[in-house]
């Protein structure tokens, strides 16, 4: 994928998680890293690194701005790094050995974002990188708790459901969206 990884001197960079592989040749030797994920709508991601013998580069993984305290950079299923900073590039440095393997564990909070300054009380519900809609009946307002207190229908699932004291709100990312109503933004009361 385009923009998925980049090369400078003799490290790598992990710039998106997606189902992927970026393969280079150095120094004679052959290096790949294979991406397996289903982020967004699961918060890890894991890099298969193949080597033809052991080298020592750094690896860059980028971390998102929206990344919580609580995600956690795991070398073959060891904890190394927790609380990376988010909006940074984040180093390993290793000397890499073929199937080693790379997790990162995201921390996805839910958090409500303003629609701009001057309506501070029209927000939308947004998880990790992921902006999620009200659909079908759409409430003309909910409360902050409420959709805070959003989950995923079940462990990778691409609904979401807010309870309120009235009823149950459903949200999903545009790209599941289907033909029906939906609303970002909703007014929310006191």
């Amino acid at each position: 994928c385009i923009s998925s990884y980049f090369r400078d001197g003799n490290a790598v960079y992990v710039n998106l998680y997606v189902p992927s592989r970026v393969t280079w040749s150095q120094g004679g030797d052959h290096f790949s890293l294979t991406q397996q994920t289903n982020y967004p709508h699961h918060p890890t991601t894991q890099i298969a690194i193949s080597t033809d013998k052991p080298a020592s580069f750094p690896i860059y993984l980028r971390i998102p701005a929206w990344a919580g305290p609580k995600t956690v950079i795991s070398v073959n299923g060891k904890h190394i790094m927790a609380s990376p900073e988010p909006g940074k590039f984040a180093r390993l440095e290793s000397t890499w050995k073929n199937n080693d393997r790379i997790e990162i564990e995201f921390d996805m909070p839910t958090v409500l974002e303003p629609v701009d300054p001057q309506h501070p009380n029209l927000l939308a519900t947004v998880h990790g990188p992921l902006a999620l809609f009200a659909v079908g009946l759409v409430p003309e307002s909910a409360k902050s708790h409420e959709l805070l207190g959003a989950t995923q229908a079940s462990a990778g699932s691409t609904s979401w459901q807010a309870k309120t004291d009235v009823s149950m709100i459903e949200l999903r990312p545009f790209t599941e969206i289907q033909d029906e109503h939906y609303r970002l933004y909703l007014k929310i009361d006191a």
